[in-house]
This record gives structure tokens, sequence and C-alpha cells, in this order.
């Protein structure tokens, strides 16, 4: 029963939370309220801090995922990797558009940024029901280390930071060479996931000599439809089976270093990677009547629909690293360029029956989306002392310049006389949804690490960024916006930090946090534009809009011995100012058209509870020497301030328990991982569908079957759970006849054999 009175919901959650927490952990009671993480706080990430610490000096929550940990629990995708990380999560936006992006404490989208080896990755970008530019441009077998880091991050990172952060590392020869001890070293590996039946295959090749070494990685991949309970086939919206789906990705890493002799380092990174995909769309094969709006007899057939679409993103980088350079004590720069493209295509035959009269035509539709980004970053790091006092100072700029251009097309085909029109629709192809445009943005930021004693670190930081938006009128612009006028934007932002450490006692560490973020208006909301007569509507530029802004607050505890570890944080997040596309201001009485203009709304709060721990047994008894109990948990609650109404992209409670088993007499690995999830009641419109609960188990197990070959295996879902995963299914109508289709894998299987001399 769920509390009356609004104003209790937020106890009511509490509540739950204490009381889910330990039921689903199943911990002993002085864990009950902390919970686990695989990351050992000793682990060092460089993102918090653009410089290399271990987690636990870290006045924020970082999880840190390792090829090692990505190799045995098979994650085949950034879905995958956070699998078992809660408060972190990888929406599948159904079959055709695939993964989206990262989702960090309920906030995802363009608002996470996410970069690989210090390279942002393209935004996200999708307009109507055929074009999907998602995120999903990296390959999981490439990477050495994932790092997240969650809450606000714009003091260091800039604009986009505004949930969080997601870190990308790719290998450098040195960690392929480090597993053998040789010289030359050539990898293998071969892995089959019965989810979607994809198979992989990869092969690398590193070598070093005195001052030089280079590696080369090649992964092909293939599979099919993601599986999923639903048992109706046929067409139309009340099919729950999966729409057919085949594609195929392939990535290439290429990458030479260059050693000084005098801990100096040139790094040359060249980077590939592609998917393409058919998917026969059987859901929107389905008969619509529009009469009711078109005031005659009105009815369109779709006999067939299907997309081929394609991804492509391609990078080129060289950095340099400087050790005690003689005027810092660490010092990096990066200069890169990366393109991006995804191109979209969709085929469909129907009818139009008008007064019964049937009109056989075929569409086509392409859509195509486009980034392009060069800039370069610098970083140093100076270590000294003021007195009693000693400073780790982090001092950087970063320069990047974005170009983005976006466009649809295609046509009408007449199938009984042969004519063809390239109004399809609303649309009169060639169409652009907004200019192309330019963005300059440049950062200047400072961290300081400030040590009074060895008990109380306090650590300010402060970036300031520059924005600066120029779209370019075009011809295929300007005929389907005749009169339009683009909007520049030139802005300043500053982004302050504070953080504070206080080490308690050698096991026990409290931290605290306040930091910012901001998204700078996108370009595709300051000058959306499309006017359509036929339908009555337009949409115009808004010259006006401020930057999204977030500020967060985070308290939290860390405590580390023989026995293990563990982490608690509690946080709170404000967001000013989202930027809500496409709002209705009316109808224009000058032209008679309804408006629609992109503007500052809605005000959100999110807080949560995240919390981690591993627990060695053999701690408790010798027993269980070879035994880790591992788990973690995150529960968070969100509202729409503007309107007083739950947060959808909220995350119901998780808790992911799991009991390894690392016997020191055999080369095996064995983990069983349980994974509980809350039912989804508090929604923002009582008629969207609520999820239920559920407990999903898997198995991992890994065998080193030599010094050359290993194996992985998994068994996931082992109970052949139906389920829902919210991130998936929020938003859909509970009266949806096809939310079977959005279902997650049943029972499967993973396998993955790597071989390396």
């Amino acid at each position: 029963m769920r509390p009356a009175n609004p104003n209790d919901r937020q106890e009511f959650h509490m509540t739950c939370f204490i009381r889910r927490l330990g039921a689903t952990l199943l911990l002993p009671a002085s864990f009950a309220a902390i919970a686990a993480d695989s990351a050992d706080l000793g682990t060092m990430t460089v993102t918090a801090s653009k410089s290399e610490r271990p987690v636990a000096e870290i006045a924020a929550t970082v999880t840190v995922v390792d090829d090692e940990e990505i190799a045995r629990t098979l994650s085949e995708s950034i879905r995958d990797m956070v699998r078992y990380i809660p408060g972190v999560t990888v929406p599948f936006q159904g079959q055709r558009f695939g993964l989206a992006g990262f989702n960090i404490r309920s906030l995802g989208g363009n608002r996470v940024q996410v970069a690989v080896d210090g390279v942002r990755i393209p935004d996200g970008f999708a307009i109507g029901d055929y074009s999907n530019a998602s995120r999903n441009y990296i390959d999981t077998d490439s990477l050495k280390q994932v790092e997240i880091l969650r809450g606000p991050a714009s003091s260091l990172f800039g604009s986009s930071a505004l949930a969080g952060v997601v870190a990308l590392t790719t290998r450098d020869p040195a960690d392929w060479l480090a597993e053998t001890g040789n010289d030359v070293t050539v990898r293998t590996r071969a892995g089959y996931y019965g989810a979607d039946e994809g198979w992989v295959a990869s092969g690398t090749l590193a070598a070093r000599g005195e001052r030089l070494s280079g590696a080369i990685q090649w992964v092909e991949r293939s599979g099919n439809e993601l599986d999923n309970a639903g048992e109706t086939g046929g067409t139309g919206p009340t099919r729950t089976k999966p729409n057919p789906h085949e594609y195929d990705g392939r990535n290439i890493l290429a990458k030479l270093l260059l050693d000084e002799g005098t801990d100096n380092q040139w790094r040359l990174t060249l980077e590939h990677n592609e998917t393409d995909s058919e998917t026969d769309v059987l859901t929107l094969v389905r008969t619509q009547d529009f009469s009711a709006m078109f005031g005659f007899p009105y009815i369109v057939e779709t006999t067939s629909l299907s997309g081929d679409d394609g991804t492509r993103r391609r990078r080129v980088s060289i950095d340099y690293q400087a050790r005690q350079p003689g005027w810092a004590d660490h010092f990096s720069w990066q200069v890169y360029y990366q393109d991006a493209l995804t191109e979209q295509e969709t085929f469909e035959s129907r009818n139009t029956i008008v007064y019964g009269q049937p009109a056989p035509v075929y569409r086509f539709r392409r859509a195509e989306f486009e980034q392009e980004i060069v800039g370069t970053e610098a970083i140093a790091r100076w270590v000294f002392n003021t007195g009693q006092v000693e400073h780790d100072l982090v001092g950087g700029f970063e320069v990047f310049e974005t170009r983005t251009e976006q466009r649809r097309d295609g046509f009408e085909r007449d199938l009984t006389d042969g004519s063809t029109s390239t109004t399809v629709g609303p649309d009169d192809f060639p169409v652009r949804d907004f200019p192309n445009s330019t963005t300059l943005e440049a950062g200047l930021y400072l961290e300081d690490r400030i040590a009074f004693g060895e008990r109380f670190r306090l650590i300010p930081g402060l970036r300031v960024d520059y924005y600066d938006l120029d779209p370019e009128l075009d011809p295929i612009f300007v005929g389907d916006n005749p009169g339009f006028e683009p909007v520049d934007i030139e802005e300043t932002s500053v982004t302050p930090r504070l953080g504070a450490i206080y080490t308690l006692t050698d096991q026990l560490d409290v931290f605290a946090q306040y930091a910012r973020g901001f998204r700078s208006p996108p370009y595709n909301d300051v000058n959306v534009g499309f006017t359509n007569l036929q339908f009555g509507y337009t949409a115009i530029p808004n010259p006006d809009l401020d930057p999204e802004e977030s500020r967060g607050w985070e308290l939290g505890l860390r405590g580390r011995g023989g026995w293990g570890h563990f982490s608690l944080a509690a946080y709170r997040n404000d967001y000013d100012d989202f930027i809500e596309s496409f709002v209705s201001l009316g109808v224009d009485p000058e032209t008679g058209l309804l408006v629609f203009q992109s503007q500052n709304l809605t005000d959100v709060r999110i807080e949560g509870i995240e919390a981690a721990a591993t627990l060695n047994l053999g701690s408790l008894t010798p027993a269980l020497d070879d035994f880790q109990l591992r788990s973690s948990a995150s529960w968070s609650d969100g509202e729409n301030l503007s309107g007083d109404v739950p947060l959808n992209s909220v995350e119901p409670l998780t808790g992911v328990v799991g009991l390894r088993w690392l016997p020191t007499s055999l080369p095996l690995d064995i983990e069983l991982v349980a994974t509980a999830v809350a039912g989804k009641d508090d929604v923002a419109d009582p008629a969207d569908f609520q999820a239920p609960g559920y407990v999903t188990l898997d198995l991992l197990a890994g065998w080193q079957i030599s010094d050359a070959s290993h194996l992985h295996l998994g068994l996931f879902n082992l109970t052949d759970r139906e389920y829902w995963s919210w991130s998936t299914v929020r938003g859909r109508s509970a009266s949806d006849p096809g939310l079977d289709r959005y279902t997650q894998p049943g029972f499967n299987a993973g396998i993955s054999l790597t071989w390396q001399i």
C-alpha cells in the first residue's frame, strides 16, 4: 500500500529501502545497510581528478571496471559492462535502434559525458520513427578500463557532465605484452552469446623494441535479434516476438608508442568502429484509420517495412606524457580528430485507401547524422608545500570544435502510374531539422588537493568554459524554413567544486562534496526548424535558452581492511532549467500556424543512496578462505519539481549479491550472482505500465586451461525468469498489447575462449 499523503512519499521510500536492502543483499547484520563493489578501493582512477589516484582518495563515488572484469562477466556490449552496477544503466531502444547511452543516477542521454581515451563520443539525436542516432560506438574487447564518475562533474569536464562521466580507456601494447612477458605476442579470442546468437572473433598482434612498441587489434562481430519472452508472432502492434534483425560489426585499434627513455612517451592511436544492421520491422506492418483526422474515409495499410542502418566512428589522436619535465611533476597533452556517421534507410510498401480506392505506393526514407570533432587538451600536475600544508595541484585546458550535420531525404513512388514525388507525408524532402552547426568550446580548470596533516584533505576546484554556437544556412534548410533567422549563442559558464576527505582511522574515511554541472544549449534545440503548412504547424528558434545546470551534494563513508572493503554514499542532485523540446506556444494569429519552440521549463530533484562492499569470508573462518561475498545496491527517488510528479527515468531499488569462489589449488574462478530489482510503482502517468519486481540468477565461471589459454563461461537468467528492465519499458502504456516485446532474454549462455602466446 502506497502512502496517501504525497508528502510522506520520501519517508515511505526510505523505509522500503532499508527493509528491502537487508533482504535483497543477504549480508550479515553488520553489512545490512552497506553493500558492495567489485572494485578494490586501491584501484587506480584517472577520471575523477584528471590524475592517477586510488579510488579511496576520491571525494566522490567512482566505479572502475577493468579488462579482467569485462572478460570474466562476458561483457560484449556497453550494457553488459554495467549489468552488475546498480544506479548505472544502458537502455535498450528495441531491435532496430539497439542500445542508447549511459544513464547515471537516473539521468542519461547527452547529459552524461562519454569519452574514449579522452575524446568525447558523438551526441545522440532522434526525431520521428525512422531516425535515431544512438551513442553506441564502443567495442568492449579493446578496453583496458572503464571509469564511471557519478554526479555533476563539470568543474573538470565542462559541458555535458551534468549527470556524470563515463571514461573508457583502450589497451596499450604493454597491456597485451604483460600477459605473456614476451617482446612479441599474438592473441586470439572467439566467443558465442546465446541471447542474440552473437559471435565474436578477434586477433591482436603486439610487439616492442628498445624504444618503440606497437599493437593492432581486429574484432569482428555478428548476431541476430535479442531474445525475449514474447510468444505472439505475426505483424502489427500486437506482435510480442522480437522483430527479425541481423547485424555485423568490426572494430580496429592500432597504436604506436615511442619511449624517449626519460619517462616521456609519445603515442599514436588509430581507431575505427562500424556496425551494419538489417531489421524487418514487423511491428509497424499494420492498418491505420485516419478518417477522423481528415474528415473523409482515409485508411493506410502498411504491407512491409524494413530498415537498413549503419554507424561508423573513426579517430586519430596523438598524445604525449612526461614525468618530471622540470617545470611540473607531470604533464600530458593530446590532439585528436574524430568523425562519426549514422545512416538509416527505411523501405516501406503501403496502400493508401481513400473512399475505398486503394493506391499502392513505395516509400523510401534516408536519415543521416554526422559529427566531426577536432580538439586538444593539456594537463599538468604540481606537488608542493606551503609551510605544513601539502598541495597537489592539477590544472589544464581544452579546446575543441564540433561540426554537426543532419539531413533527411526520401521519395514516394506511385506503383500504379510510376510517378515519383519527394513529398512524403508532412515532409518535402530533402530537409534538415536544424541548420548545419559549428560549436567551439574552450575550458580552463584547476583543482587543488590540500592536505592538512595526515587526516584531512580539502579539494577545491573551478572551471571556466566558453561556448560559441555558429549555425549555417544552406539551400536545403532555407527551402524548408523560409524566413527562418538562426540564432548564434556565445556564453561563459563557471562551475565550482568543493570536496573533503577525513580519515577517521587507518581503515575508515568519510568524504563529502558539493559539485556543479552544466550543459550548454544544444544546437538542435536552439535552432530547431520545420514548417508544415499541410498540417498547420511550425517550429521557431529560441535565442534565450539558458544552460541546463545541476548542483550536487554527496556524503559518504569508506572502509577497508583484511576483511575486505565497503563504501556507502548518500546524494542529492538538483537540476535547473531542463530544456524541453517542441513546447507548444499556441497558434500564431498572423499565420494561423501552431508554433513550437524549445524552452527551459523543468526543474528536477533526484536523491538516493548507493552502497558497495566486498567481504573476504576467510576473515570469519579459515574454512572459507577461498570465498568472497560481493554486493552492491542503489536506491533513488526523483521528482519533476515543475509539475510535482515522479521522474520516470528513476530506476527502482536494485541490489546485486555475488558469492565468488577462488580456489588457491585450482585454476578456477566461479561466482553465483543474484540481481534483485523492486517493482516500479512511482510513475508520472498512472496509465503507464508499472514493471513488477524480479530476481535473476547468473553463474559465471573462468578456467585457466594453460598458460596460453583461458575459458570463460556464463549462464544467465538460470531460472528463465520473465521480466522487464525499467529503462527499456518506461513510458509504455499499461494497455500496450505489445508489452511482452520489451521483456528481457530468458535463460541463455555465453562462452569465450582466449589463446595467447
